[in-house]
């Protein structure tokens, strides 16, 4: 239970949250004129009803009762009915003699809510004084009545179905029995969920109808900003790289405008949509399955879709669009076209592999250490049987020396020239990265060991571009420590594994003198 009221709150909180796109706070004034025109019908019709009882129970009280209002009991039932009709022949005259804005209006509703349910609260106590358990009691149907019809906010209605529950429970304490009471908050917890759902459907909706007003003003300023002729309107696609469509559901035939066919080379008219999009060779399996979910959900009737594909075009590269749809209906709800714009996004998929290449990259031009530790983790994942992974680590010798003497922007050069020559004479599948300070990685994956022999080709290499590498400063003495590990499959080794290997490599090369290269690893294929 107290799972259940917690995910409760938290559902009106969600809803009820300002600021969030769609929702009710955001447009105060359709939501406060949608209540008034529910609950004016509703209060006033309710009002005249229970003012038409109260009178036939002020008449049953003075006319049809031998005591009339000269005992307690009669008196107090009078003074209820009394009330009541007071309250309904205000709430009449403020729905038909005043004239005022939709907020004051909803305000007196809620005020005349909160009346009624009050009434109904302490007559039901009342009640329960005089008869106790054999009392009627009103009040569940009251509030139930209250949660599914009253339209509110949650604020009011849980403030409302708490203190009004808090005091009957309260003032019956000693006339209800506990089963009655019992009965009583299941009754509570009913008025809840009733609300909630009546509550979400009822936003659903509301945020249904303003994002079609809002689509509906955007299409009629544009319109009226642009009275836009066919012929515009195509050449603004075609400028914009936007290709429209429009897919009949029922005979499945599909039209496209001209950018289809200029920038994809495809057919401007496809007679079956689905069978061609399942036969095309060009899509690939993932892009197929997006296109026929997209057809399966307009069959559906949904609404509206945004989704990224990626589709081939007759240059053989791949092209991404954003796919923008909508769903068109009948009178009789059902669907029948699928209609919405491809608008080329290649300019944004590009933009954002630069950026995620940029964070991948560092200062020196090669991958950082999270970017080349997360290749070669995945790699060794890839690998196939007969493929072998090593890794080579090269460490900068006395490169403090460096740093001490030419100071840090000197010392920053020598990695970025480090870096350019790694990656220059890198062989095609070897990736290198920079792991932090002045040590630097290799990691490739070859079938035979002549990919060690092109390893140790490498090092040496890279050694003899360091030694004789030549800044403004003038020539510097530097070396470079090489250490290099192959992964040990039947071990199962891990990349972390591997990684201590080579270093152990890189150790016994600084410990043999500096500018060396050493071997460590799967000593199978040791050279």
């Amino acid at each position: 239970m107290k799972r259940f009221f917690r995910e409760l709150l938290e559902s009106f909180r969600v809803i009820y949250k300002k600021n969030d796109k769609g929702k009710i706070d955001k447009e105060p004034e359709k939501y406060m004129e949608e209540a008034v025109r529910k609950n004016r019908s509703l209060l006033l019709f309710v009002s005249i009803w229970a003012a038409l009882f109260q009178l036939f129970n002020l008449f049953r009280v003075f006319v049809l009762s031998d005591a009339g209002i000269s005992t307690r009991n009669n008196f107090i039932y009078f003074c209820f009915y009394l009330s009541l009709l007071i309250l309904c022949i205000v709430s009449i005259g403020m729905e038909k003699g005043f004239h005022m804005t939709n907020m004051n209006r909803y305000r007196i509703h809620m005020v005349i809510g909160t009346l009624f349910l009050l009434w109904q609260t302490l007559f039901n106590v009342y009640d329960a004084a005089r008869a106790g358990s054999a009392g009627n009691f009103t009040l569940s149907v009251a509030f139930m009545a209250f949660s599914a019809i009253f339209v509110m906010k949650p604020l009011y209605f849980l403030l409302n179905l708490s203190g009004l529950s808090v005091l009957f429970l309260c003032l019956t304490r000693q006339t209800v029995p506990f089963g009655m009471k019992y009965n009583y908050v299941l009754m509570i917890v009913l008025c809840l969920v009733v609300y909630y759902q009546r509550y979400k459907h009822a936003k659903r909706e509301r945020d249904q109808r303003l994002e079609i007003e809002a689509v509906q003003k955007a299409y009629l300023t544009e319109r009226e900003r642009f009275r836009l002729t066919y012929e515009q309107y195509e050449i603004i696609c075609r400028s914009g790289q936007l290709i429209t469509f429009k897919w009949n559901v029922q005979s499945g035939d599909a039209y496209f405008s001209e950018q289809w066919s200029t920038a994809l080379g495809q057919p401007l008219h496809v007679s079956d949509l689905e069978t061609f999009v399942k036969n095309s060779e060009s899509l690939e399996e993932s892009d197929k399955k997006q296109i026929l979910t997209y057809m399966e959900n307009v069959k559906k009737g949904v609404p509206y879709q945004k989704e990224e594909i990626c589709i081939p075009g007759d240059d053989g590269l791949l092209h991404w669009y954003e796919l923008r749809a909508t769903t068109q209906e009948n009178m009789e709800g059902q669907p029948v076209f699928g209609i919405g714009i491809l608008l080329d996004i290649m300019d944004q998929k590009q933009e954002i592999r630069k950026i995620r290449q940029r964070a991948e990259v560092d200062f020196t031009g090669i991958l950082n250490k999270p970017a080349i530790e997360k290749y070669g983790r995945e790699r060794m994942k890839q690998l196939d049987e007969e493929e072998i992974f090593l890794m080579l680590i090269l460490d900068l010798d006395n490169f403090k020396r460096v740093n001490d003497t030419y100071g840090h922007p000197v010392g920053d050069m020598v990695l970025a020239e480090v870096a350019s020559h790694m990656k220059d004479n890198a062989f095609p599948g070897m990736r290198v990265g920079r792991i932090g300070g002045d040590e630097f990685v290799a990691l490739y994956a070859g079938i035979d060991t002549l990919s060690l022999r092109l390893a140790n080709a490498f090092a040496e290499r890279v050694q003899e571009c360091i030694q004789t590498m030549q800044l403004p400063c003038g020539n510097i003495d530097i070396k470079a420590s090489v250490g290099i590990a192959v992964l040990d499959r039947e071990k199962d080794m891990t990349f972390d594994e591997l990684y201590a290997e080579a270093d152990k490599a890189l150790y016994a090369a600084k410990k043999a003198g500096k500018g060396r290269i050493r071997w460590g690893g799967y000593k199978k294929f040791l050279l």
